[in-house]
């Protein structure tokens, strides 16, 4: 058994995988397993196979098709780690990431939360161990899948997975984990580096899946909330819940579409943070129907000076 699983889900990434994978082969640390998982197309899957005959302790599963969610659940499914960490195809790590992991693994944590750098500057967090989910929740600053490295055994006792072919996945997936985690560690090291790539599996986008954004963001927050609902928690707990969702999930932007403003509305009514929410939003919708007006009244002086009608 290996100290690590090294998850890849891979999606459309040929021009930058072979830096991301590069990254991981060449770590100082090397009690570690690949998983790469990937979804094509066929120039991904032969960039895959060619690197999996060269090293042998990477293994390659193909066309999964369920998103970023279940190419890391099917990733999960084969690990032999005992831990196991997530790293997205167009990110890359420093050459210590995983010494760095490992030395901080004797007490046998949950999962140990790390900083990581987003375009040269560092996210850094201090260091801390919780041991329940308000505390955890309370100094979550991003619900991401990839700054945290997780315990193995801990994800297959609570039969924790992400939800397939869905954005914010790991929103949910770390709530709920947060839930069940009672060695919750936090160190102050950064040496994961996200990249923003329009065409990558998690940021893939174009007019039709901004709708589709919209309907994940309230389904991941409805998700999320039943289960806390079924763990009969308090109702100040359920309150660290929904303003974490708030935060990361809902823009002042999003609740100027009405459907989705009513169907967060039946959420988080009396919610303060959403209500700050929801006065950003009428301000905004204020501000564009007073440019469109302008314009219209400015279009009708020019028709009317230049006798256009």
């Amino acid at each position: 058994m290996s100290l690590f699983s090294v998850i890849v889900p891979i999606y459309n990434a040929k021009d930058y995988i072979k830096t991301c994978l590069d990254s991981i082969a060449k770590q100082s640390f090397q009690d570690f397993e690949f998983i790469l998982v990937c979804d094509g197309p066929d120039a991904d899957i032969q960039i895959c196979r060619n690197f999996t005959q060269n090293h042998p302790n990477c293994h390659l599963i193909e066309n999964v098709n369920k998103g970023l969610g279940g190419a890391r659940n099917a990733g999960i499914k084969i690990a032999h780690g005992k831990y196991i960490a997530f790293v997205d195809a167009d990110d890359w790590i420093e050459p210590d990431f995983l010494e760095i992991l490992a030395q901080n693994i004797s007490s046998q944590p949950d999962v140990l939360e790390f900083g990581y750098i987003d375009y040269k500057k560092a996210f850094i967090p201090s260091p801390q161990q919780y041991s329940n989910f308000r505390a955890i929740i309370k100094q979550l600053s991003r619900g991401f899948a990839w700054n945290k490295l997780w315990k193995t055994e801990f994800l297959r006792q609570h039969q924790l997975s992400f939800l397939p072919d869905t954005n914010y996945e790991d929103i949910a997936f770390c709530l709920t984990a947060a839930f069940y985690s009672k060695a919750w560690k936090v160190i102050n090291y950064a040496g994961y580096h996200y990249i923003f790539h329009p065409n990558s599996l998690s940021h893939c986008q174009n007019m039709d899946k901004q709708q589709k954004r919209l309907k994940d963001k309230f389904n991941i927050s409805q998700k999320v909330l039943d289960f806390y609902k079924g763990q009969n928690v308090s109702a100040t707990d359920l309150l660290i819940v929904e303003n974490f969702l708030i935060s990361q999930l809902i823009e002042p932007a999003d609740l100027i579409n009405k459907t989705f403003y009513l169907n967060y509305k039946k959420l988080f009514e009396k919610n303060k943070l959403f209500q700050a929410k929801k006065r950003k939003a009428f301000r905004k919708w204020l501000f564009q129907f007073s440019i469109k007006k302008r314009k219209f009244i400015l279009c009708g002086h020019s028709l009317w000076k230049n006798k256009s009608f």
